[in-house]
């Protein structure tokens, strides 16, 4: 039995190929080529003098930096919303725990400091 597509054609082992590729996401090594060229355009940017040669490689790294994101938009914009979807609530609520933790110990010690000195 073979897969159909939304199309109504049979899916090929190409394409499903092609689908797992898509799945996998950024390599490894492709997020370090991505992160290299934006430190290097960052540091470009910063030059107040740039040389012909300099601006053909800001141009170079524009325009990598565009496809890259470009091509990896989805799963780029999914990672940013999945973070803040699943760590705000978590931090949040830490941050309740830890206020409330510290007005304990904030209330413990006043009645420390009120208490007399034992003689």
């Amino acid at each position: 039995m073979s897969i159909i597509n939304t199309n109504g054609q049979p899916v090929t082992t190409e394409d499903q190929t092609k689908q797992q590729q898509q799945r996998q996401g950024i390599s490894p090594a492709e997020m370090q080529k991505i992160i290299g060229a934006y430190a290097q355009l960052k540091q470009l940017n910063s030059s107040t003098i740039l040389s012909p040669n300099d601006q053909a490689i800001q141009k170079g790294l524009l325009d990598f930096l565009t496809g890259a994101m470009l091509a990896n938009a989805e799963e780029l914009f999914g990672s940013w919303v999945a973070i803040h979807q699943e760590y705000t609530p978590l931090i949040q609520g830490v941050t309740a725990l830890l206020n409330r933790a510290l007005a304990r110990i904030d209330a413990q010690n006043r009645k420390v400091e009120e208490a007399p000195a034992a003689k």
